[in-house]
């Protein structure tokens, strides 16, 4: 089979624009699939996305997509905690809450995603004559977005008040496959538009991502 070529043409962007109650997260499990407690009454159903805060830095911030549920036991789709020195045993508690609504912005045209490039240091030890770079860590991310200008669309209250508010919101990106790419972190919005003679007038979004807050689903 010929291989194919993606392109983002006909991707659809959505931000958060409502969340449900904070519920208790008791535990979760060390599995291939990992598994929430979640209180009595959570109200969270399956393929819901939730955003997750965990004592596992690691799980900590994401937007998940809850799997079948077993009345207080949520399947943590995609999140795979089965190595306790990523996923210390009994550390996962926490909160999470459902994303309960979604606003699309239409009209983005750009989307630059920024960092996540790997650092390191340099070291040589006395008794070697070349030097070893280790890997320590990751630069921070973001995305750059450049939307059509508008005041009147829903998403502009909504990036508006995340904007003010320096909250915490999830981004949605269905790909043209159906594949859906969650991000989650802190939002800067540029109300004023970009201009040039003869261009389309833009405004401005940064979407400054909370640690390691990107998950991926395949279309179903």
């Amino acid at each position: 089979m010929a291989q194919s070529f993606p392109l983002p043409n006909g991707a659809r962007l959505a931000l958060a624009s409502a969340y449900g109650v904070v519920k208790a997260m008791s535990a979760v499990s060390n599995a291939a699939t990992a598994v929430a407690t979640l209180e009595a009454s959570h109200g969270v159903a399956a393929g819901e996305f939730i955003e997750v805060t965990s004592g596992w830095t690691k799980l900590d911030g994401k937007i998940i997509k809850a799997g079948t549920i077993a009345t207080n036991d949520v399947p943590l789709l995609g999140i795979d905690s089965q190595d306790t020195s990523l996923y210390p045993a009994a550390g996962g508690a926490g909160s999470v809450r459902e994303i309960s609504t979604w606003v699309e912005v239409p009209k983005v045209l750009d989307f630059q995603f920024e960092g996540g490039d790997p650092e390191f240091t340099t070291v040589q030890p006395l008794d070697a004559d070349s030097k070893t770079d280790l890997l320590t860590s990751f630069t921070a991310m973001r995305i750059r977005m450049e939307v059509s200008d508008t005041t009147v669309l829903s998403w502009y209250a909504v990036a508006a008040a995340a904007h003010n508010k320096r909250a915490q919101i999830a981004a949605r990106l269905t790909l043209p496959s159906g594949d859906i790419i969650l991000y989650n972190g802190t939002l800067a919005h540029r109300k004023t538009p970009r201009m040039s003679v003869n261009q389309v007038m833009t405004q401005g979004l940064i979407l400054a991502i909370q640690g390691d807050g990107v998950t991926r689903y395949s279309a179903p």
